[in-house]
């Protein structure tokens, strides 16, 4: 009997090795993509925050590549996934580079190459968004959605969705296919779980207040609430990272974890200062890529890309502008693997619908190591959006920035003299140059543009900005910014009420909201925001 069960498992043994190592077995890796949704590059426990715990986020850095100088190419969430998904500047992508528009077909997404090539794509939660792509593309530029595993309850501000069930139910449709999946949690994104920071055992004393935010019992709560939707998304890390490595999988899996654009929060989000273009960034492939490296190169969420495609074996397009991270995620020291990549340059076009018309608030900016140039275009608007609610999507002040608890307090305080810096810091118009030292001025404080002993870095770092918008075909800086100022802009809420407040709006008849609705939809009708 004991020499049959010898025979039988010698028998499935060479079975299971002969299954695996037929011609049709793909054995190219996996590709995840771990993304959440506004988070700032400092706001994790590798990054040194005494608050917020993400030991998942930890477990790819230490065991993989940590890159401590991540940014966007825009700050916000859809020029910059497209930017991400296309390899290619946000501004090489015409209505792409325009929030709530589309992405045009004739721009190939890594998704495109590799569902060609015979990987088996998909997504849940938060893909490429906002924005629309029925009508403007064959398929989703994120992949198939895979959204069927819903939790049966959540603390307010919370996804029901349960993202790491999702990507177990999306992992038994790959056969014997490798796959590429983007997780990418709504969290932090707001509305935050009101309260749940504090209520969830996180200590309000230790929380580090960035420097342009009131040090404020309200602003900490706050950034307490941010971190634990931090904290929820790395949980999510965590689950399909056992079930991976559960499934003998892990060590054939490409491994990426970051964010989109920086924290929702006044003066971040939606700006080129650091907490709004700085991103958390950690790159893991057991077996491939060494662990305990941490990266000081700058690199932009385009470089993923043709990164991607290089470690799925598909040849990286010409067209596209970001470059492989290949060869400095194999270079076994720390520190900076190429010396080239000693600068970003990133940009804005329109965020949210905030100004008369829709106008748009283009900015363009170059970060180093030591500093921070930012060119804005338009300097008589304001940054944050327009003061008059009537001309924002959400009838709201500055609706350029997120609602929430810290812009509320800033606004209501900021005829406080401990206050009014922050609101001018956030909400008031700004000079057409700006110029910040990052070593001595972490937070973008103190503008040196206009001071002396500054201007012949700031036309060195003007020079090399404008010399890569040009190379690189950026149509506001060659003089054609049409596609952009013309882009459609697909959001149907605010702007309904024609600016009245809601208790006066609901007062009205129909027949006087619809005349209100129509006189809006006829200023409006080439951005087809209803």
């Amino acid at each position: 009997m004991r020499l049959l069960w010898v025979i039988l498992i010698g028998a499935l043994s060479a079975l299971a090795f002969y299954l695996s190592s037929q011609p049709g077995k793909d054995k190219r890796p996996n590709i995840l993509i771990f993304i959440s949704d506004d988070q700032s590059w400092g706001h994790t426990s590798m990054a040194g925050d005494p608050v917020v715990k993400t030991p998942n986020f930890d477990r790819i850095a230490v065991n993989g590549v940590n890159f401590t100088n991540a940014y966007n190419n825009a700050p916000a969430c859809a020029p910059s996934r497209a930017s991400m998904l296309s390899g290619k500047n946000f501004w090489e992508l015409e209505e792409g580079a325009i929030h709530f528009s589309f992405i045009p077909k004739k721009f190939k997404l890594i998704t495109d190459w590799l569902a060609e090539s015979g990987y088996v794509v998909g997504y849940t939660g938060k893909g490429w968004a906002p924005g629309r792509w029925k009508g403007y593309r064959e398929n989703d530029p994120s992949g198939v959605v895979m959204q069927k595993v819903f939790y049966d309850s959540v603390p307010k501000g919370i996804n029901r969705n349960n993202y790491a069930a999702n990507f177990k139910e999306f992992y038994k449709t790959r056969g014997n296919a490798p796959f590429y999946f983007m997780l990418g949690t709504t969290e932090p994104h707001r509305d935050l779980a009101k309260g749940m920071g504090l209520a969830t055992g996180l200590d309000l004393a230790r929380v580090k207040v960035p420097g342009f935010l009131p040090d404020h019992e309200i602003i900490r709560n706050d950034l307490l609430d941010y971190y634990y939707e931090i904290q929820w998304f790395d949980r999510q890390i965590g689950e399909v990272l056992d079930f991976l490595e559960a499934n003998g999988e892990l060590e054939n899996t490409l491994v990426i974890v970051t964010s989109d654009n920086g924290m929702a929060f006044p003066r971040a989000k939606s700006n080129l200062y650091d907490y709004g273009s700085r991103l958390p960034l950690a790159i893991m492939w057991p077996g491939i890529v060494k662990g305990g490296v941490e990266r000081t190169d700058f690199v932009s969420l385009k470089d993923l890309a043709p990164t991607i495609l290089n470690a799925a074996q598909i040849k990286i397009p010409s067209e596209m502008t970001g470059n492989n991270l290949m060869p400095i995620l194999t270079d076994k020291q720390s520190g900076r693997s190429d010396k080239s990549r000693n600068f970003v340059v990133m940009g804005k076009e329109l965020h949210a619908w905030c100004h008369p018309e829709g106008e748009i608030n283009p900015v363009r900016a170059i970060r180093t190591d030591e500093y921070l140039y930012i060119h804005n275009l338009k300097p008589h608007m304001w940054p944050a959006g327009h003061p008059d609610p009537q001309y924002s999507w959400d009838l709201m002040p500055f609706g350029d920035v997120d609602d929430g608890p810290s812009k509320d307090f800033i606004i209501l305080n900021r005829n406080d003299s401990h206050v009014r810096k922050f609101f001018e810091l956030a909400f008031q118009k700004r000079p057409s140059e700006e110029l910040y030292h990052i070593p001595t001025d972490p937070f973008q404080l103190d503008n040196l543009a206009y001071k002396p002993g500054f201007q012949e870095i700031k036309g060195e770092l003007v020079q090399k900005m404008q010399s890569y918008l040009i190379q690189t075909g950026d149509p506001r800086t060659l003089g054609k910014p049409d596609v952009f100022d013309h882009a459609p802009y697909f959001w149907s809420h605010g702007f309904k009420t024609g600016g009245l407040p809601l208790d006066q709006w609901s007062q009205l008849s129909d027949v006087q909201k619809g005349l209100i609705q129509d006189s809006l939809k006829e200023v409006l009708s080439h951005r087809k925001i209803f």
